[in-house]
């Protein structure tokens, strides 16, 4: 072969040192690696920080014979290599969309519930994700997806009928729904969520005084207090309030409604 001539390994790379020709006329070179990391002297699979332990890292521990190609030879090569890649690709999308229309055969009218859900559930986002990447879906995942669909419609439901919550300095009265204690880099606070009468819901710092007003369960003691709120952006329907004042227990009658003032 004619000494000026470039060659290059199967990577692209153009190789200058020496090389041989074999029995079939090919370009090859011969090079001294470890036959346990191939020469690259570490690994994912090894202890000790990815260090080979067969080399010690050096890469070295016998010999390894490696074809070089002309221009022209590899061009050809990543041509044949691409088109195998393209037929594999298509024969794998073919099998793909083979699966889905089984799966679209027995679970169609659920998958397209689903898929007008998906912005509102992660999980249900995630199911889809996998059928359509995998084109494989369990029994128990298809469970959970029609448990996940039916909370999510009844969620949306609920959502709809809410009215908007308050913004800026307002006084309202509401019915506690739940407390919770929230540690944070600050410290601990006991925080609640309340609901007013339009349904929409209100979450901010629990007023202390409260304990001192109501006698026994939290939960479902119906308050009236002032508060800045704000508005949750996305969501009209709840707001975060802080610095509750003129706080103290609503008296109403049975059947009375809530109201904000």
């Amino acid at each position: 072969m004619n000494e000026t001539t470039i060659l290059f390994t199967r990577e692209g790379k153009e190789y200058k040192g020496k090389y041989d020709v074999d029995g079939k006329k090919r370009s090859i070179t011969t090079k001294q690696v470890c036959p346990k990391c191939g020469g690259r002297g570490y690994g994912p699979w090894f202890k000790d920080g990815g260090i080979c332990y067969r080399c010690g890292g050096t890469g070295d521990g016998g010999w390894k014979v490696e074809r070089l190609y002309t221009a022209e030879e590899l061009a050809k090569l990543n041509e044949r290599a691409e088109a195998k890649r393209l037929a594999n690709a298509e024969k794998k999308a073919r099998k793909l969309s083979e699966r889905l229309k089984s799966i679209r055969a027995e679970f169609g009218q659920l998958i397209d519930e689903a898929t007008k859900l998906k912005s509102e559930n992660d999980f249900i986002a995630d199911v889809l994700d996998r059928i359509n990447t995998y084109g494989k879906v369990s029994d128990k995942q298809i469970e959970a997806l029609k448990i996940a669909v039916a909370k999510t419609k009844e969620w949306l439901a609920k959502k709809a009928a809410k009215g908007e919550a308050p913004s800026g300095k307002v006084h309202v009265v509401a019915k506690i729904l739940s407390t919770k204690t929230v540690r944070s880099m600050y410290g601990s606070q006991f925080k609640m969520l309340a609901e007013l009468d339009n349904g929409a819901t209100v979450w901010g710092t629990f007023p202390n005084k409260l304990f001192d007003l109501i006698e026994g369960e939290l939960k479902g003691a119906a308050i009236e207090f002032d508060a800045d709120f704000e508005p949750v952006k996305g969501d009209a329907t709840h707001a975060f309030f802080k610095r509750p004042t003129k706080v103290k227990v609503a008296k109403r009658n049975k059947g009375e409604q809530l109201i904000i003032s």
